[in-house]
């Protein structure tokens, strides 16, 4: 297979790249803002107090991780820019509507925030590690650092959230 890139320019510049990690990163500020707002619905929407704790966990998490992002905005020397991602909003919403459609039996319920929490979780790991690895290519390693600790934490989250699926099925 012929490479079309010349071989003696680089494939990816320090601008270019920087203009990727401030387009996704874009967009995980907004899907964490959007968290940030509907994360406290779901305190009211659980019968157990572990599930509740982890969500209160979760919402400590997007609050660090939100201001985590606008330290990575000062870094770069760049603002935020309201991103509306619609896909990664519009799975959140579809999450609450299944959260909200089983009001009626209280084990469905905590299964549905279990598992919207697993699905939020599992998309901000991706995007944590696809935007660290690309911010180790930048001079300052401060940006990909405060990216690795928001990974870490989505990751306990979404560790937790299972363990807590499965204990709660299992009893």
């Amino acid at each position: 297979m012929e490479n079309i890139h010349d071989s003696s320019s680089p494939l990816m510049t320090i601008p270019s790249l920087k203009v990727f990690i401030l387009e996704h990163l874009n967009r995980i500020y907004s899907a964490k803002s959007h968290l940030s707002e509907r994360l406290p619905e779901l305190l009211d929407q659980t019968s157990f107090m572990d599930i509740r704790e982890l969500i209160v966990q979760a919402m400590t998490d997007v609050n660090k991780q939100l201001t985590r992002m606008d330290r990575i905005y000062e870094l770069l020397e760049v603002e935020h820019h309201v991103e509306i991602s619609k896909g990664m909003v519009g799975t959140m919403e579809d999450a609450f509507s299944l959260i909200y459609k089983t009001n009626f039996n209280s084990l469905l319920r905590d299964l549905s925030v279990l598992y919207y929490l697993q699905n939020i979780e599992a998309i901000e790991m991706g995007s944590f590690q696809v935007l660290e690895a690309a911010a180790l290519q930048l001079p300052d390693q401060r940006a990909s650092q405060l990216i690795r600790e928001s990974y870490e934490e989505a990751k306990a989250v979404r560790a937790l959230s299972l363990h807590l699926t499965v204990k709660y099925l299992s009893d």
